[in-house]
C-alpha cells in the first residue's frame, strides 16, 4: 500500500493512491533536489536486469524509510525529504496522502514500514534520458508493504488499527547525468491480489 499514514487512514486514502498512475523514465533533466541527512544508496550504472531491480530496491528501501520518518516528524505533510529520493507521480501521491490524513485528523505516532520484493515479478527495461537510451534504466518492483507496526489515532483519539500489508508497484527510473535512481511512481494493488495476506 502506500505509507503507513495511507494505511491509517484505510478507505479515505485509498482512492487517491489507486487513482495514482506510474511515471516513464525521465525525458527531461530533473529539478534540483533537497539534501537529507542520509545518503541516497547505489549511484551506480547496472548493466543487467537483477543489477537494476536490486539497485532501484536500495532505493525503494530508502524511500520508504524517509517517508516513515515524514510521517512520524512534526510536519507530516512537509514531504521535501523525500525529493532525495522521489520524483514525478510518486511525490506527488505521497503529499495527497499526507495531506489527506492530515485534513481527516489521523495522526501515527510511531512504526515502520516494512519492505520486501514478491518473486519474480519485478522486471528492467530500457528508458530514453534526454535524447539517449538508458540500457535497464527504468525498473518496476513489487513487493508487500506491511504497516503492522503501525500505530496511530483518529482526530477523536481513538486508535487506529493497521491495514494492510498490501501489494505496492513501484517505478523507478535512473538519472544517468546525477547517477542515480529515482521512484517516480507508486500504486497500490491490495484490491487486485491477496499475495501480501497474512
Amino acid at each position: 500500500m502506500n505509507k503507513r499514514a495511507m494505511t491509517m487512514a484505510g478507505a479515505l486514502l485509498l482512492g487517491g493512491l489507486l487513482l495514482a498512475g506510474c511515471s516513464d523514465a525521465p525525458s527531461v533533466a530533473p529539478s534540483s533536489a533537497s539534501p537529507t541527512p542520509t545518503p541516497t544508496p547505489t549511484k551506480t550504472a547496472v548493466t543487467t536486469q537483477d543489477e537494476a531491480i536490486a539497485a532501484a530496491n536500495e532505493v525503494a528501501l530508502e524511500f520508504f524509510r524517509i517517508w516513515d520518518e515524514v510521517t512520524l516528524s512534526e510536519d507530516p505533510t512537509d514531504v521535501s525529504p523525500l525529493e532525495e529520493v522521489a520524483r514525478d507521480a510518486a511525490l506527488d501521491t505521497v503529499q495527497n496522502i499526507q495531506n489527506s490524513d492530515a485534513e481527516a485528523g489521523i495522526t501515527i505516532t510511531k512504526g515502520g514500514t516494512k519492505w520486501s520484493l514478491l518473486d519474480g515479478q519485478s522486471f528492467a527495461s530500457e528508458s530514453t534520458f534526454a535524447g539517449e537510451k538508458v540500457p535497464f534504466g527504468a525498473v518496476t518492483l513489487f513487493g508487500c508493504a506491511d504497516y503492522s507496526d503501525t500505530v496511530g489515532e483518529d482526530a477523536a483519539g481513538e486508535e487506529v488499527p493497521p491495514l494492510g500489508p498490501w501489494k505496492d508497484q513501484l517505478t523507478l527510473a535512473y538519472w544517468p547525468d546525477e547517477e542515480r535512481w529515482y521512484v517516480t511512481g507508486f500504486d497500490t494493488l491490495q484490491d487486485e491480489s491477496d499475495e501480501c495476506a497474512g
